[in-house]
């Protein structure tokens, strides 16, 4: 057992703790918002640098706040569950499920007629079929979330740029403005850094990690839509899998 003071000092901390995450919880302090400095946090509580560290440290440790280097501490923004599961949804679908307003910034779209290899084999283009390039950031309640790189069949979303506005759903126009019966979708996810492009259009400080995710879209006939390359910002998302155990061998 440790003597009055130890414990005495781990009371202080503990109630340094909880008094913020009351203020995070109670909304008090919203997410996003920069903490005060640890030397503000001293002399608002009255106690020693040590305990004020090892008040925040608990408090990034349960979730509750992020630290960013030349930054300051900062009130962590609840994470969007991206959940693999039989179904998949659309960007607009799952902020709207997680009440939040989801919008597009369309930084351009282009007709192609010549892609990369992979993405022409990929789409099945036949020779000379033409394909829109539509490039957008992707928003939740005006917070910048992931840029997208989409690529489409013109053939198959004949004058789309006519029906694409700041809060357009892609596929609420292939469902309903094309009568399009999307099917299985291939999904590859990797850690990347963001360079300074990406930290431009996604409004980061730094080089912060960011998980690029590239999806294939077929239609039930198995006729590929839509190849897209997006970059999503690490700490606003958590990709969740649940996967049962093989069956054992007879």
């Amino acid at each position: 057992m440790g003597s009055g003071a130890e414990m005495s000092h781990d009371f202080v901390y503990m109630q340094v703790y909880n008094t913020l995450r009351d203020r995070i919880e109670k909304g008090g302090l919203a997410p996003g918002t920069r903490l005060e400095t640890e030397m503000e946090l001293r002399r608002q509580f009255q106690v020693s640098r040590e305990t004020i560290r090892r008040a925040l440290s608990m408090l990034e440790s349960d979730g509750y706040i992020t630290r960013k280097v030349s930054a300051g501490t900062f009130v962590r923004a609840s994470k969007v569950q991206y959940a693999s599961s039989i179904y998949h949804e659309s960007f607009s679908e799952q902020m709207r499920k997680q009440g939040k307003r989801p919008s597009s910034e369309i930084k351009s779209i282009e007709i192609l007629s010549e892609l990369p290899p992979h993405i022409s084999e990929a789409l099945e283009l036949g020779t000379g079929e033409r394909v829109y390039c539509l490039k957008r950031v992707r928003l939740a309640d005006e917070v910048p979330m992931a840029y997208e790189i989409a690529y489409i069949r013109q053939s198959l979303c004949p004058n789309l740029q006519t029906f694409l506005l700041d809060d357009t759903s892609l596929y609420e126009l292939y469902e309903k403005q094309y009568s399009l019966d999307m099917g299985q979708i291939t999904l590859k996810i990797e850690a990347v850094t963001a360079n300074p492009a990406l930290q431009k259009l996604l409004a980061l400080k730094g080089s912060m990690a960011l998980l690029k995710m590239t999806s294939l879209m077929q239609l039930t006939d198995g006729r590929p839509l839509y190849y897209v390359i997006s970059y999503h910002v690490g700490d606003k998302y958590e990709f969740t899998a649940r996967m049962s155990r093989r069956p054992k061998s007879p």
